[in-house]
């Protein structure tokens, strides 16, 4: 079964084809330091055996933090958290890849002081100047140094789910009329230039790989084209591998494949894995869209519901996981990360429990 086969991504080798796609655990403190809780998280995942590990997206840039329990690489502590995070992973026999992000828009100013800032002024957010965007650059090749000096096999950048650079990519967020906006060509232009930056600052021997939205906010004509068009590109800069999400990936609560044509499509366009996310359950299925050309089953809300699931998922079974999607929720009011679960976490009683009504 070819789930179950060695697979590649750059130079890092993995045991299987499952990964495990990052997940936002709330498990960190407020001030945004790894607990005991978010190490236990990770240990049980390497050894449960998934082949890689995908981080829960970590900010470069403190001040566009997406929650008030995001990880800032630009914070003090940051590289001795990251280190004893690898650490943890690598003794229980894991891999994993630190997703690299900013929240852009979606950064909220009651986490930081101010509204969040993109590439234009939509949504209530405000307009980025060209001094704050030419520092990306220089801000994610840093975070993603700061990765590879802790010990991580790799590290994603988070180009998807209406972040910062995903709004860039995007026409509805992105109506900048400078060299940054316009054409398809000027919307990734800073995509590129933070591509160039991180391979620059970790060589070009370190994993790198990129999420992206399949679908724009607009569904506009010819977007996946452009995001196609952008995957080749990034594959001549050196990126090694690409997961394949959507735009409003969290509303869908179906099961079965959510993006396969677009996953397949971008496939075919480039010659570096790229990995199927969402919605994906039962080993068969996996399996199904293995055969039909993609190289890695990336999954989440499984994960959530299961931390051991790959033992199940040896055994043949499906996944408990019902997309219910109450996990993007329920850790605020219930203290649990899934409907599933009996009884609280504490940590997340600890961390939220104050700011239920």
């Amino acid at each position: 079964m070819k789930l179950w086969e060695k697979g590649t991504i750059g130079t890092l080798t993995l045991d299987n084809r499952v990964v495990r796609s990052a997940t936002n655990e709330h498990l960190t403190g407020r001030d945004g330091r790894i607990t005991a809780a978010y190490l236990e998280v990770y240990e049980t995942l390497a050894r449960s055996g998934v082949g890689l590990i995908l981080t829960g997206h970590m900010t470069v840039d403190g001040k566009g933090r997406a929650d008030e329990t995001q990880i800032c690489l630009d914070a003090p502590g940051a590289e001795e958290d990251l280190a004893r995070l690898a650490r943890v992973i690598h003794q229980a026999g894991g891999k994993a890849a630190v997703q690299i992000s900013h929240g852009g828009l979606k950064a909220p100013a009651a986490v930081n002081g101010r509204p969040g800032r993109g590439p234009s002024a939509v949504d209530g957010g405000e307009e980025m100047s060209p001094a704050e965007i030419a520092a990306l650059p220089k801000q994610f090749a840093r975070g993603a140094r700061l990765a590879q000096a802790a010990g991580f096999d790799g590290a994603q950048l988070h180009l998807a789910h209406g972040y910062l650079l995903s709004e860039f990519l995007d026409p509805y967020y992105n109506r900048r009329t400078d060299s940054y906006g316009g054409s398809a060509e000027n919307r990734r232009r800073i995509v590129e230039e933070v591509v160039a930056a991180v391979r620059a600052a970790c060589g070009p021997a370190f994993p790198l790989l990129v999420k992206i939205n399949a679908t724009d906010v607009e569904d506009t004509p010819g977007f996946l084209e452009d995001q196609i068009a952008l995957c080749r590109r990034l594959e001549a800069l050196g990126v090694d591998a690409v997961e394949v999400s959507r735009h409003g990936f969290n509303t869908l609560r179906r099961q079965g494949p959510y993006f396969l044509p677009q996953t397949l499509a971008i496939r075919r366009a480039v010659s570096i894995p790229v990995l199927a996310v969402g919605g994906l359950r039962a080993p068969e299925e996996m399996e199904s869209v293995l055969g039909q050309g993609a190289d890695f089953i990336s999954l989440s809300r499984p994960f959530i519901a299961q931390p051991e699931l790959m033992n199940d998922l040896r055994r043949g079974e499906k996944s408990k996981c019902v997309s219910c999607n109450s996990c993007y929720k329920i850790y605020r009011t219930q203290f649990k990360r899934c409907a599933l679960h009996r009884g609280e976490v504490p940590q997340l009683r600890a961390l939220f429990g104050e700011d239920t009504p």
